[in-house]
Parts: structure tokens; sequence; C-alpha cells
């Protein structure tokens, strides 16, 4: 078995974790989020569907979403009322098939795919009918009920809604450490009890923005292992960073990296990344090592510590780092 370690966190890696609904047929580019009930939730590569898995990799059920959906490209879970809610953002185009588009969309869904709510680009300040809308990540803050979405692949910036879907704020980076390029996911960052932090993944910028909870700058952290920051998961007061060129970034609770886990960086340098090239120039599902990301995209934490990834590629794939203590 491969072993990882960051300071005290130390993981084992499992290969091929959770069976899938369907044979993939398209770039796997979706996100992952765990229930409070310890259930894993992941997006679908070829369908608008919810798969719920358990821990150990067992597909559960399989949730149609009762709405179009092109890409559930993130997820984010929340807890009200004792039922589990999932927040889809739907980018709005299905990466590999230019034929499938539509408008991007945050949704709030039931266990069961059912639809309780819509945000579109009329929320946000612009018509509903804006396909430059794309929002590629969305976060939940459980104190004041905002909702934060981040349209990374469209206008480059992050709303805030209240519950009821109101327009709180918009912020584009310009009044902290300079324009967002491609801020492709929102984090809410609990861990001090005197303040509530908004982190977003400056992916194009290489760093990560860090705002107070009504939309002020509050600091940047940049490091030179940065490359492509992504996607945010959280294990006791650590933070885990997926970085997009085939690394995990672990932040200590003073947000200093403590290490980089499964460093796949020779991956990123392969002809047809993140995919592979075969003898007639086109791309193909590569040779994918144990041990080592090539893209990883999608990552959640269970409460025991787990990590699960997903990662972007023509048929994707799921991994599970196992916390061992």
């Amino acid at each position: 078995m491969t072993q990882l370690q960051a300071g005290p966190l130390n993981f084992e890696w499992q290969e091929n974790w959770g069976q899938r609904p369907s044979k993939p047929e398209y770039f796997s580019h979706h996100g992952m989020a765990c229930t409070a009930d310890g259930e894993i939730v992941v997006g679908d590569v070829n369908d608008p569907v919810l798969s719920f898995y358990s821990p150990a990799g067992k597909l559960l059920r399989v949730a149609e979403i009762a709405a179009p959906v092109v890409e559930t490209h993130a997820l984010c879970c929340m807890r009200s009322e004792n039922e589990n809610y999932i927040l889809v953002a739907d980018i709005g185009h299905k990466d590999g098939d230019e034929t499938k588009h539509g408008i991007g969309q945050v949704l709030v869904c039931t266990g069961t795919g059912a639809v309780v709510q819509r945000f579109g680009p009329e929320h946000c300040g612009y018509s509903a009918d804006d396909t430059q809308f794309k929002p590629t990540g969305v976060a939940v803050d459980t104190e004041t009920g905002h909702i934060w979405i981040a349209d990374g692949y469209g206008y480059g910036v992050v709303h805030c809604l209240s519950a009821s879907g109101q327009h709180v704020c918009s912020i584009n980076g310009s009044e902290g450490a300079g324009l967002f390029a491609c801020p492709h996911s929102v984090w809410i960052d609990t861990r001090r009890v005197e303040q509530t932090l908004i982190y977003v993944a400056d992916r194009g910028n290489g760093r990560v923005q860090i705002f107070d909870s009504t939309g002020c700058f509050h600091s940047v952290i940049t490091h030179k292992e940065f490359r492509s920051p992504s996607a945010f998961a959280q294990v006791e007061t650590y933070v885990i960073i997926v970085d997009l060129c085939a690394q995990l970034v672990v932040l200590d609770a003073e947000n200093a990296v403590v290490a980089t886990l499964a460093d796949g960086k020779e991956c990123v340098s392969r002809p047809g990344w993140p995919n592979a090239l075969n003898e007639k120039n086109e791309l193909q599902p590569p040779d994918l090592p144990v041990g080592i990301l090539n893209s990883p995209h999608g990552i959640t934490a269970d409460a025991d510590g787990n990590l699960y990834i997903s990662e972007w590629l023509l048929g994707g794939r799921y991994i599970k780092l196992n916390r061992r203590k």
C-alpha cells in the first residue's frame, strides 16, 4: 500500500474507489461532497444524476436531478431541518461535447434529486439568458445562510446571495490581491471562533485569496508550491487544497504549507495531458500510476478525516486516501 504523510496526517492510497453507475463517455469534470450522514455524493460524467456512496465505495443509490443539468461541476452539502441538501454548480456546458450546453446555474436538491431552489445569472446581476455565467464552485455559510457562488469559467467573479436568493455582494479580487483569474472554488473557513472567512481558489493566478463574511479582503496565500489551486477540503485544523496540476497542498491552521502530497508534476508535461495521445495523435485515457496524482479536480473529506478525490480526464478516476491515526 502507498503511504502518504503531511506532518501528523497519514494516509493510505486506495485506487479505484467507488463503483461507477455507468461507463464514462466524457471528461470527468464533476464534484464531490460529504453529507452530514457520512455518505459521499458524486456528480456523473454522462448524466444529470447524483450518485451516493458509502465510505467503503459501495454505490448506495442514484438520484436523477429533477431539472435540466449539463454538468455537475461542483457540489456542496448542507443540512436543514433534519434533511440533507446538495447544492449543484452547473457550468452550463459539457467538457468534450460542444452540443451539450445550457444556462449556468446553482441548484439546491434533496437527496432524491428534487429541486427546491435555483439560482441563475439573474440572481447575480445578469440577464436570465446570459450564457457567460458559468458557476464552478458553491459553498454555504451556515451561520448566515449566505450562498457563495464562484463564477470561475464565466465573468471571474464571486457572488454572495442570501438564502432566498437576494444579491448581497460580489467580489472580483480588485480590492484584494488583484483581479481573479478563474476563481474556481470557494470554501467557508470556520476554524476560528472569532471570524468566518471565505477562501477563493484564484486558480489562474496560482494563489488563494481570503475575504471576511461581508466580502472585505482579509489576506492572500501565495507559495512556490502552488500551481493551479482548484478546490478545498478540511481535516481537523488542516486545509487540503486540490491543485489541478497533479498534487495536494496541505496548510496548517496558520495557512503555512505543511507538505505536498502525491506530486505528479511529470504527468502535466505529458503530451495530451490530462489524457494521453495514441499513435494517431488522438486523445485516450492515460496509464495512471498508483500513488501519483494526474489531474485532481474535486475533493471532499468525511468526519474521520478520509479524503475522496475525483480527477479530470477521459473516463475519470476516483481515489480514496484512508486516514491512518
